[in-house]
């Protein structure tokens, strides 16, 4: 049995990371693929599905933190929500998150892909690796830099198990983004959804360090335009599926 491929979405708050991810979950299914959402799971069950309940599926979706998982939702509703900004330092949150990206793995990722299942996922330990050490320069937190990050245990574990495919979809204009936020319905209210901070997050996505440390892993990366109009980013996240997804898949 072959080991399961990871194509991982991440990117900008408002983005159009959803765009891509439900695409490409459409196309999986157009192939005859049975994909499982865990959302709905977690939400239920408030924990991981087992191995077993994973194994009629060819392809799991699911998004970091974990939404309905406990220590996901603590993240979400405690560490990075507006109505507690200033109360957590980056370095906890950069802790927090790595906690959670561990148990993940180790419960859900890492059985599944050496089960030959397939992992779609929305976040991942590339937002860490953006979002908490901006967050702690502007809080002149110097020990927590991309470095200190990246060697955290939950983050080693994911770098250690790269990604096949990751798609980082870009913007040229962060007004299009918070404007986006503004009136979207899902309403995260999180710390992080403002203009400074995703404008200085902007060239974090798209550095050379960062495309260096996946590509060094063999992980294939798109930077796919996200600004253009939902029609031609789903145009991108078809052509990324039929010419690299689906051949990795073998269907």
């Amino acid at each position: 049995m072959s080991y399961g491929t990871q194509t991982i979405i991440d990117g900008l708050d408002g983005v159009g990371k959803g765009v891509f991810a439900e695409t490409i979950i459409e196309e999986i299914r157009k192939a005859g693929l049975k994909l499982l959402d865990i959302h709905p799971y977690w939400k239920k069950h408030r924990e991981h599905p087992g191995l077993e309940e994973l194994l009629d599926y060819n392809v799991i979706y699911l998004s970091e933190p974990t939404f309905y998982e406990p220590s996901g939702s603590i993240i979400r509703d405690e560490l990075i929500s507006k109505k507690n900004k200033g109360k957590y330092l980056a370095e906890e949150i950069a802790h927090a998150y790595a906690l959670n990206r561990s148990i993940l793995y180790e419960k859900i990722i890492l059985p599944a892909r050496k089960e030959g299942i397939h992992v779609l996922q929305s976040r991942s330990v590339v937002s860490s690796l953006t979002y908490q050490p901006l967050q702690a320069k502007l809080n002149k937190e110097k020990k927590i830099t991309f470095n200190y990050v990246k060697n955290l245990p939950g983050n080693k574990k994911a770098l250690n198990n790269p990604p096949t495919f990751l798609i980082i979809p870009t913007i040229k204009n962060i007004e299009e983004i918070m404007e986006r936020l503004n009136n979207r319905d899902k309403k995260d209210n999180a710390i992080f959804e403002n203009y400074e901070f995703q404008l200085k997050l902007k060239p974090l996505f798209e550095s050379k360090r960062l495309r260096k440390l996946f590509e060094e892993k063999g992980t294939k990366i798109f930077y796919p335009d996200a600004g253009v109009s939902i029609d031609y980013s789903r145009e991108q996240a078809r052509n990324i599926w039929g010419k690299y997804i689906k051949n990795f898949l073998k269907i």
